[in-house]
């Protein structure tokens, strides 16, 4: 299969940054639009408009995010202004994961695995997942690179067409990845994963990004690998609280994550055991833990390519073929390195594995006069 991805390349204020995405995707975002008005209709029977006003009605994320990260709410009225979508559309764009426990649509599906590594002494450090969405999403992959020319900072993201990210990095070194982790309890005033993720990458480091995930109430279970040039950790954050996921020491400072709790135990639904998905996650973990248990941590972003391409396990694959017949059934929208040291660089395969070779992406560093 041809790579259906997109690649925008946006500057300004928050909302200018916004306006252009909207303007740039705004074909893509309508036929996004166009297919999950259908795939809401067939799974809940509501109309698009009603669905939205139903799920923003029962939650309080909008006033939890303009609390927290206000820039980011600007951004999502850029969006709406760029797209011709309304301001409620375009927030709900952003509710993917709160979305999937509010309808209970995507039970089993979750099939990200994640990675990252830091390791000074070899200048080595980067962050690696697959994530893996339903299929009817295919199409709306973006790499999106923003920056702000005030502070100089500057971000390189994967995201769907409209959304302010799915994971990324910034050019302070910093850079995160993510796996949901439906069997943490969720919260209808939380801060939904995509602000999240978001807020994460306005961070300059693990300590000023733990602080962030400590100082949040948070909408729906996830967990997010931290990474910088000198450490990475791994927090599993429900609405009960964050949790430091530590791996074995054998790792070497390398962590890797699929999508079940392994800090520590939640009191929420466990989807993922109801539909027969922890089958699905322990199965990817095992593989990689079969790549990466051994070689103490010291892995490179050539095995890890190699990993997130693999297909050994033919019913549970790390990396998930898509299935044009099955709208809900999850494959991987894409593959994602994001380079940290001894560059920044990002490094992706939008779409599964037969969409082509890793596309290179480079993010400037950020200059000392604007920093």
């Amino acid at each position: 299969m041809a790579s259906t991805g997109h690649f925008i390349d946006v500057s300004g204020s928050p909302q200018e940054r916004g306006r252009q995405h909207g303007e740039a995707l705004r074909g893509v975002i309508a036929d996004h639009k166009r297919r999950w008005a259908e795939h809401v209709g067939r799974q809940t029977g509501l109309k698009l408009a009603d669905f939205i006003d139903r799920h923003l009605s029962a939650t309080d994320y909008l006033r939890t995010a303009e609390r927290h990260v206000p820039d980011l709410v600007r951004e999502v009225h850029g969006i709406a202004e760029g797209a011709n979508l309304t301001f409620a559309e375009a927030f709900s764009l952003q509710l993917m994961d709160e979305e999937w426990l509010f309808i209970e649509s995507m039970r089993g599906q979750h099939h990200c695995s994640s990675l990252a590594t830091s390791d000074p002494q070899r200048q080595v450090a980067f962050t690696a997942q697959t994530m893996d969405l339903p299929s009817w999403m295919n199409g709306s992959q973006a790499i999106l690179r923003q920056h702000d020319p005030v502070s100089g900072r500057a971000w390189l993201m994967l995201t769907s067409a409209g959304m302010i990210a799915l994971n990324g990095m910034n050019n302070a070194g910093f850079a995160v990845v993510v796996n949901t982790l439906s069997d943490l309890p969720s919260s209808h005033d939380g801060l939904p994963v995509a602000f999240v993720t978001r807020g994460l990458l306005d961070c300059t480091s693990v300590a000023d990004a733990r602080r962030f995930l400590h100082g949040i109430r948070h909408a729906a279970g996830q967990n997010y690998i931290l990474c910088d040039v000198q450490h990475t950790e791994d927090y599993e954050c429900g609405a009960d609280g964050v949790r430091r996921f530590l791996p074995a020491a054998s790792s070497g400072g390398c962590v890797w994550h699929t999508n079940h709790v392994m800090a520590g135990q939640g009191e929420g639904g466990d989807l993922l055991a109801a539909t027969g998905g922890r089958e699905n996650s322990h199965a990817r973990m095992a593989a990689l833990d079969e790549a990466f248990g051994k070689t103490g941590g010291a892995t490179g972003i050539a095995a890890a390519k190699s990993v997130l391409e693999g297909r050994a396990h033919a019913e549970f694959p790390v990396n998930r073929p898509l299935d044009s017949q099955d709208e809900t059934h999850g494959f991987t929208f894409a593959t994602v390195i994001w380079e940290l040291a001894p560059e920044l660089c990002g490094h992706a395969v939008l779409g599964p594995r037969e969409a082509g070779a890793f596309q290179n992406f480079a993010l400037p560093p950020q200059s000392t006069e604007a920093a």
